[in-house]
């Protein structure tokens, strides 16, 4: 879960601030997501500054940038103590379920324009049951209780799960066991809609929320090829005029408790 986390923001971390603006020479770097039934947030537009590995890129502060549907336009700014960052100033703009959406930037002679959809809502996430029990115990009735399957309706080809513990005591289930294992359904996005969630894929004692995300396949490219966007030159089919990614993500949320055994 870390590794994709530091997905989501490394942007953020490789993004430096300039006091003098200088003209924009090298490619044109962009990182927005949309996530379905929220407002827009922000997105990010810099420059590759290909001179270390990883590359480093440069926040872009005077860049004319908006997103649009087919009714609709909305202007973006730039965020003031955030250089690069670009955000709506209205509170109209919520991101739609099955809706497309255009990225246009202009930064002089410059231009980049992105496109995405967001996907469809779902028929939304189940449990075969809502609480997982731990024992120490080998028979039938025990191992049944120790794991629960997570089935989805999938309206894209790949999805990404998020596990968030919701409690504030830590009890922690097994010292014995491996604190660095990481199930692989929290490692990456992959191709399914079924998982099997057992009991030492938790490390607490407690009630958990579990985010399944169901993404574009420009989302999934991107992870894969730069190795978590150490480097996001990296062609997409949904970017003209530069690189990185925009794209669109719907989730959706269910309960699970971890508990000691009965």
């Amino acid at each position: 879960m870390r590794r994709f986390l530091t997905f989501l923001f490394i942007l953020s971390v490789l993004f430096y601030s300039c006091e003098k603006e200088l003209p924009v020479t090298g490619d044109l770097i962009v990182e927005g997501y949309l996530y379905a039934n929220r407002p827009f947030d922000s997105i990010r537009i810099g420059e590759a500054i290909p001179t270390g590995k990883p590359l480093e890129l440069k926040p872009i502060i005077n860049a004319d940038a908006e997103i649009s549907t087919d009714n609709q336009s909305y202007k973006l700014t730039g965020l003031q103590g955030h250089p690069g960052v670009y955000r709506y100033q209205g509170s109209d703009f919520i991101i739609e379920p099955g809706i497309s959406y255009t990225l246009s930037v202009s930064i002089g002679n410059r231009k980049l324009t992105a496109w995405t959809s967001v996907p469809v809502k779902s028929s939304g996430p189940k449990f075969s049951k809502d609480t997982i029990y731990s024992s120490g115990n080998n028979n039938p009735e025990s191992v049944a209780l120790s794991y629960s399957i997570l089935t989805w309706d999938p309206v894209t080809e790949y999805s990404f799960i998020i596990r968030k513990y919701l409690n504030t005591d830590s009890a922690i289930i097994d010292s014995n066991s491996l604190n660095s294992y990481v199930p692989y359904y929290l490692q990456k996005p992959f191709n399914g809609n079924i998982v099997s969630m057992q009991i030492y894929d938790f490390r607490y004692f407690g009630s958990y929320n579990i985010i399944i995300c169901q993404v574009n396949k420009e989302f999934e490219q991107l992870l894969n090829q730069s190795s978590g966007i150490e480097n996001p030159i990296i062609p997409q089919e949904n970017i003209s005029g530069g690189y990185g990614i925009f794209t669109g993500i719907y989730c959706d949320t269910v309960k699970l408790k971890i508990l000691r055994g009965k």
